[in-house]
């Protein structure tokens, strides 16, 4: 049977590890299965630093276990999963219960994190029934109230018509197929002929539970479980060790269990304030900085926070001012160009006619370039762009409505609007005595006649009905 293996801390359990693999004979395949890309990355410079024998050790994520089961099953991967937002605001957008969410800013997304909570736990359509009758007799008990009620069961609604749509249109979660490979490799654990080691997974739950279980029911496979000790007295438990625990009880292993007798030594911890995220931030390129003159190795440190994205440009700014080599390895960077525009016209599709000019000026550049006479959609567009922006609010023009309601012959002199723009300085004439103009120079209006281009109000007004699909 599987081997469950306790140790105090995360470097006590790779210490361990690394013995063992050292251990095994040369040539000799395992599979070592992490929760994320990051740690993959951390255990496979371990093993190149250790020295040991490594051909034949792979170290991949549950998620890349998963898709290689359904791949050696002959079974096609779900795809379509950046769709699954998408489908649950629509599939929301139909729930009466819910429909005072529309009147949010986003508000459907938080259903869109129940729902993928729910799938998550491994939710499915014939648990549709025994889930709604829980939250009935917790309604009967008093436990909830009646619109908490009402809206609890149009989410579970929800979530069960988006797994149905999911299923019928083999669009698919993460959570998806760590079911599938569960009950593939329950049916047929021979697709997985090689020992697999388990390390790092502490708070999974549902469907990799299912996974985690599967692979723990085979001998010859093991787990590696943290408790950790409490940092301000070794001896007791911390709070996580009856997270840890009962993920063991979850993971229903029969086999042995082995407690590792090492100790974690205690870390040194410094706190510090700090005034902002900027300040923060060069604090800590700071600390990073000192660190590498000491000889460390860029590799063995990692910045922790609660919620990276808040951090990730002021942390790029202050890592590249100390030359700090570093890596977000799965943290997305902050938007490109590309991004915003996309951004800026799914606010278009959003607002339609109630579109700021800002948003709707954003997205010009990503729009292709196209005959036709909207100067809209010319290559012209970018150099024009900031010109627009000034004239539509010279006009009042603060949205796409206003802006397709413009009469320009009421604006324009000859065709021509000029704008309120000065540029540069004049040679300053001799001055009457008494006058002060300062520098020297007088400011130059800038002539700017340029012609509206009369074809945007007029292609607004025959489009503003139709940006958005039906349903949107």
């Amino acid at each position: 049977m599987a081997v469950v293996r306790i140790g105090a801390g995360p470097q006590v359990l790779e210490a361990a590890l690394l013995a063992e693999l050292a251990a095994r004979p040369p040539l000799q395949p395992v599979r070592v299965v992490v929760p994320s890309g990051s740690l993959r990355l951390h255990l496979g410079r371990r093993l190149v630093a250790s020295g040991g024998p490594r051909l034949g050790i792979q170290v991949q994520t549950l998620h890349k276990l998963a898709e290689e089961l359904l791949e050696r099953a002959g079974e096609r991967l779900p795809a379509g999963g950046a769709l699954f937002d998408v489908l649950v605001r629509r599939v929301a957008a139909e729930e009466a219960e819910l429909g005072a969410l529309a009147a949010l800013e986003d508000g459907y997304a938080a259903v869109a994190s129940s729902v993928r909570e729910l799938l998550d736990a491994g939710l499915d359509l014939i648990d549709e029934d025994p889930i709604g009758e829980a939250i009935d007799d917790a309604l009967l008990q008093g436990r909830i109230r009646p619109p908490h009620h009402a809206r609890a069961r149009a989410i579970l609604s929800v979530a069960c018509r988006c797994l149905e749509q999911m299923d019928s249109q083999r669009v698919g979660r993460p959570s998806a197929v760590l079911r599938r490979a569960a009950e593939i490799f329950e049916k047929d654990p021979d697709l997985l002929p090689d020992p697999v080691i388990l390390i790092g997974f502490v708070e999974e739950h549902g469907v990799a539970v299912a996974l985690l279980s599967a692979l723990l029911r085979r001998q010859n496979n093991s787990i590696y479980v943290e408790y950790p000790p409490d940092p301000h007295d070794p001896e007791q438990p911390d709070s996580a060790h009856e997270v840890a625990k009962s993920l063991v009880e979850r993971l229903t292993i029969h086999g042995p269990v082995v407690h590792l007798s090492e100790k974690t030594p205690l870390p040194q911890v410094v706190l510090g304030k700090a005034p902002g995220m900027a300040a923060e931030a060069r604090e800590v390129a700071f600390r990073i900085r000192q660190l590498l003159d000491q000889g460390v190795v860029p590799e063995e440190i990692a910045v922790v926070a609660r919620n990276l994205r808040p951090y990730v440009s002021p942390l790029r700014v202050q890592l590249r001012r100390m030359g700090v080599p570093w890596s977000g390895v799965e943290e997305p960077g902050p938007p490109d160009a590309a991004v915003r525009r996309a951004k800026a016209l799914l606010d278009l599709l959003h607002h339609r006619a109630e579109t700021p000019v800002d948003r709707w000026l954003a997205c010009l550049g990503s729009l292709p370039a196209a005959p036709g006479p909207g100067i809209l959609f010319s290559r012209r567009v970018k150099p024009l762009r900031h010109d627009l922006r000034v004239a539509l609010r010279v006009v009042g023009a603060s949205t796409l409505a206003e802006i397709a309601a413009i009469s320009v012959d009421g604006v324009t002199r000859d065709g021509f609007l000029p704008l309120p723009v000065r540029r540069g300085m004049t040679q300053g004439e001799e001055q009457p005595e008494g006058e002060d103009f300062s520098g020297g120079g007088r400011r130059r209006k800038r002539s700017y006649n340029r012609p509206i281009p009369t074809g945007i109000p007029r292609f607004l007004g025959a489009i503003l009905g139709r940006i958005v699909l039906p349903g949107w």
